[in-house]
């Protein structure tokens, strides 16, 4: 229980371990920038990299060094009090470690070689999202969304292509696909823009030059997909968002339950379903006697 208490008084410092971790990803320097071009970072108004000041490579090593060794400090302290079967029975204790060697490997590499591409970044963050519990909690929950994503992604790239092909097709012989609809893939982009609307009207200007007729097709085109489609994926989106929302709180409350229920049965020793008055006032003493070792002392609840 000391053990526990202790790691709960360093709190602090693991938050802040994280927040330094967040933090380095904008104060180190590029890869491109130390390889490719190496006043390329002292050029702030070319390139848009912020007024941020950068670490030299050694500082930056020192930095994450420092934040590797609290991270280490973090993550096998509760060791110490939940001893190692309790320990490994947790399957964020099990990826925690695994990202930490990734991570420890990628500073290796990052100290002795030249490399292209780093995955320290995005273990940072990973870090982060899997310590916040609330985060964790909004995590889990997108990823349940994958499946509805690929069904409504695979939709609207169907819809896509068929209306792209559909536009090739038809506009082949016309000043509009020798100017604009050249090829397939070209139609393909242009229809992909023109869903976003970034290049309405004026993709389809040399159609409607030739005859109005021929813009009831881009105005079906931008109602179905920008009006309708767009909706649709919004409104499944949400939905299956929802549902696993509701499945979230439903597990909650049952791990709730269960703890609730547990606590119970071993203050219940009669197993009669409820509590008499020497047992509430025994529980209620004994709640009083627990307190963390660091905290003043309190007068009693009962006399």
């Amino acid at each position: 229980m000391s053990f526990y208490f202790v790691y709960l008084r360093l709190d602090w410092l693991w938050s802040l371990n994280l927040f330094a971790l967040i933090l380095l990803n904008f104060l180190e320097k590029p890869l491109w920038c130390r390889k490719d071009a190496l006043q390329a970072c002292d050029q702030r108004d070319l390139y848009f990299l912020g007024q941020l000041p950068y670490f030299s490579t050694t500082e930056s090593l020192i930095y994450e060094g420092l934040t590797l060794v609290i991270l280490v400090m973090d993550i096998f302290c509760p060791l110490s009090y939940e001893g190692l079967n309790i320990f490994w029975r947790s399957t964020t204790n099990k990826l925690k470690i695994l990202l930490l060697f990734i991570l420890a490997c990628d500073i290796l590499v990052f100290a002795f070689s030249s490399q292209p591409f780093r995955l320290a970044p995005y273990i940072r963050v990973v870090f982060l999202i899997m310590t916040i519990r609330e985060l964790r909690m909004c995590a889990i929950t997108l990823a349940g969304l994958i499946g509805t994503y690929l069904n409504v992604l695979a939709l609207s790239l169907l819809f896509l292509l068929f209306a792209s092909w559909l536009a090739y097709v038809t506009f082949e012989d016309t000043p509009q696909g020798k100017t604009i609809f050249t090829s397939y893939g070209v139609t393909l982009y242009q229809m992909f823009v023109l869903f976003t609307t970034s290049n309405n009207p004026d993709v389809w200007v040399p159609a409607y030059k030739i005859s109005r007729w021929y813009s009831l097709f881009f105005i079906v085109y931008v109602l179905l997909g920008v009006y309708f489609l767009t909706n649709l994926i919004l409104a499944v989106i949400y939905d299956s968002f929802k549902e696993q929302f509701a499945k979230q709180l439903v597990q909650v409350d049952s791990i709730r339950k269960n703890i609730l229920q547990k606590a119970f049965d071993l203050i219940d020793t009669n197993n009669r379903g409820y509590l008499d008055r020497e047992q509430c006032i025994s529980l209620l003493n004994e709640l009083n006697k627990y307190r963390c070792p660091y905290q003043k002392p309190q007068g009693k609840i009962l006399n």
